[in-house]
């Protein structure tokens, strides 16, 4: 049986780290070298030629460094990476070219983020994520409807395997165990599965279920003392239609499903995607939620019943989507994903404390301030920053780049009304009020 979980909400507004070319996402995230290693995809500013984008920030959200490796392929789109014991760093994604035939790609970078080597494999085979494995690692995707693995040490194949469940199978996500690796994705027609194998890649269990509804997936999974909770999105037909619900699921050790949750905020569509376990032995999960008319980084935290202990709608500056979430060690969260705004779209960051919240560093004094415009505003900084346009709903409208000095600002694409500037430098952080006039 599938249970409704009824969840309170809160929508906060803060500033945020966008990063990279005018086209830039978030794929995933890792802890590294005290501060976080971001790995998704730049356009250098056109957007149907992609590239590998690494971005190393330091615990406040400053780049210490950046990469963009850029190759003559149409795209190339990252979707996983970690970091392994020595330090180096492992991605996988897709490379998809013009006129022959697409490949999966595995790349190694060292702590400098420069390429080590690089491992391709073509279609019809697929990686979609790697994960550590027992002295090295596990590349996981598809071959055909099929799943398929390979096992690596360092750039050297070990073994591969195909599985064949009987459905049409992929794999979306995983995590090594003591005793093997668990694996995750769709399977049947449409529907769950996870998979569990040894560290030979033998299959010692798996289980498919569902309602073989379009868009059924497990999109990760974690340990928990007395079994597994996977996280992923299921498809519902309710009073709106076709519903996708952020979804749960307990499993016991031996791959029996104990119980079903489903999550939405507001009545809206909703998407799970990763799920990690905390320091006091709850669980945060990470998604994307419908808010009003667009799509927002949602995160809540659950305990191991699935009951919901706080949950959060992460600011916007227009439509989002999240890709990873984790615990950071001082017990708040790091969350990553993509924002969208007008023709662009941005490496989305968010950095919160324990309770979800994002700390605000504006000084009461400095709220107090209004700026009265007619069509435009004059913005002064001493040094390079941003300014961050809300609405009066706190609404992120618009992101406008500060240089030193006066920057006028053109105001006239917006209606009159009450805004807020909220403006970021290196050392220093001002909310301005504007009451806009026309």
């Amino acid at each position: 049986m599938v249970i409704f979980a009824m969840i309170t909400f809160d929508v906060y507004h803060a500033p945020f780290y966008s990063g990279g070319s005018p086209y830039a996402a978030a794929k995933a995230g890792t802890f590294w070298k005290d501060g976080y290693l971001v790995g998704g995809i730049s356009s250098g500013g056109f957007p149907y030629y992609d590239d590998f984008y690494l971005v190393e920030l330091d615990t406040l959200g400053n780049v210490v460094n950046d990469e963009i490796y850029l190759t003559e392929y149409l795209i190339d789109v990252m979707r996983s990476l970690f970091v392994q014991k020595d330090g180096s760093v492992i991605c996988t994604g897709h490379r998809y070219y013009v006129y022959k035939s697409n490949v999966s790609i595995i790349l190694k970078y060292d702590e400098n983020l420069s390429m080590v080597w690089e491992k391709k494999i073509s279609s019809p085979y697929e990686y979609n994520f790697s994960i550590p494995f027992h002295g090295g690692f596990l590349a996981c995707g598809s071959y055909g409807t099929d799943l398929f693995f390979e096992k690596y040490e360092d750039s050297m194949r070990i073994w591969n395997r195909i599985y064949d469940f009987g459905g049409r199978e992929n794999a979306f996500a995983g995590i090594e165990v003591p005793d093997g690796a668990l694996i995750c994705g769709t399977g049947g027609d449409h529907d769950f599965l996870v998979v569990r194998i040894d560290t030979a890649g033998d299959t010692i269990w798996y289980s498919v279920w569902g309602d073989s509804l379009w868009y059924e997936r497990i999109t990760g999974i974690e340990c928990v003392l007395d079994g597994f909770i996977a996280v992923g999105t299921k498809k519902l037909v309710d009073t709106l239609g076709d519903t996708s619900y952020l979804y749960l699921a307990k499993i016991d050790p031996t791959g029996s499903i104990l119980w079903e949750k489903v999550y939405r905020v507001n009545g809206g569509n909703a998407v799970g995607k990763t799920i990690k376990i905390t320091s006091n032995g709850n669980l945060v999960v990470c998604g994307t939620a419908q808010w009003s008319d667009s799509s927002r980084m949602w995160l809540l935290t659950v305990d191991e019943n699935g009951d919901t202990l706080w949950t959060r709608i992460l600011p916007s500056i227009g439509n989002d989507s999240a890709a990873f979430a984790f615990q950071t060690p001082d017990g708040g969260y790091f969350i990553g994903g993509t924002a969208y705004s007008g023709t662009s779209m941005y490496m989305h960051l968010l950095k919160t404390d324990s309770s979800g919240f994002i700390p605000q560093k504006v000084k009461e004094k400095e709220k107090e301030k209004t700026m009265i415009c007619v069509s435009y505003a004059n913005v002064e900084t001493e040094e390079k920053g941003m300014a961050i346009l809300y609405d009066e709903t706190g609404r992120r409208v618009k992101i406008y780049s500060l240089k030193p000095g006066r920057n006028h600002i053109s105001l006239e694409e917006f209606p009159p009304g009450v805004y807020m500037f909220v403006v970021r430098t290196k050392e220093k952080r001002k909310a301005i009020k504007v009451l806009l006039l026309k």
